[in-house]
Order: C-alpha cells, then structure tokens, then sequence
C-alpha cells in the first residue's frame, strides 16, 4: 500500500475525543447519562489516538519524501499528539477515579484538562496540516 495508515484512522480520535470532551462538558447539568456517554467516548478517542500516534511513523517517511517535509516538522507534529494523548489519558483517569473517590474539585480539573487536550488537538491538525499543505 503506497498511502501511509494515519491519515486513514487520525479522524476517528479527533472526532471522538471533541464529541467527548463536549458531553464532559454538558455532564454538569445532566451528570447521569452524559458523563457515561463522555466516558465512552473519550476512551474510544483515546485508544483511536494512540492507534493514529503509532501509524505516525510509517506517515513520517511518506511525508518526507512526497510533501518536502522536515523533521523537525514532523518532530513538533509528534509531540503536540503525544502531549494530546496524555492528557486525555489524564482527563480518562482522572473520570474514572472521580467514580471511586469523592475529591473536591476533582471535576473542575477535569475540565481544564479537556480544555488542555482540544487545545493539543487543535495545534497537533495544524501541524499536520502544515506539513501536508504549506510545503
């Protein structure tokens, strides 16, 4: 297959991970079924983007050779996913443990988290982008 695996399956977490982090979100005012449904969704998103994180090597040298990318490009690209991933590792965890333990604040956190993540999301699309489009 001469087209790489990631700009195939790097839709799914994007998709899923900003539909959960928006139910997260609107869980303050109906917390029962839309934190369950944010959860899922998030977890999908999540496991998704570590699936899109590991096909991003074989992208890597089909973007060097066909879009005249760098590495440092591609470098800065990795990490703004690999900084999304963990904190959506965080915002998972932390959701889960909130289920457990009763920690003031915990949801605040939470959010903040998410709103961290989107940000990563937003900057890893552009450098991508840029790596494919402004080169």
């Amino acid at each position: 297959m001469n087209t790489p695996l990631h700009p195939l399956i790097v839709h799914f977490p994007i998709a899923l991970l900003i539909l959960g982090t928006v139910l997260l979100w609107l869980s303050f005012w109906k917390k029962a079924w839309l934190d369950k449904a944010a959860i899922i969704m998030l977890s999908i998103g999540w496991f998704s983007g570590v699936a899109a994180y590991m096909t991003g090597d074989g992208g890597e040298e089909f973007a060097l050779s066909h879009f005249g990318a760098t590495r440092p490009m591609i470098h800065q690209h990795e990490n703004m996913a690999m900084y999304s991933m963990i904190l959506f590792a965080i915002v998972v965890g932390i959701n889960i443990i909130s289920r457990f333990v009763s920690i003031r604040y915990i949801r605040i956190i939470e959010i903040l988290a998410s709103i961290t993540g989107l940000v990563f999301i937003v900057l890893t699309g552009h450098y991508g982008g840029q790596l494919v489009y402004h080169n």
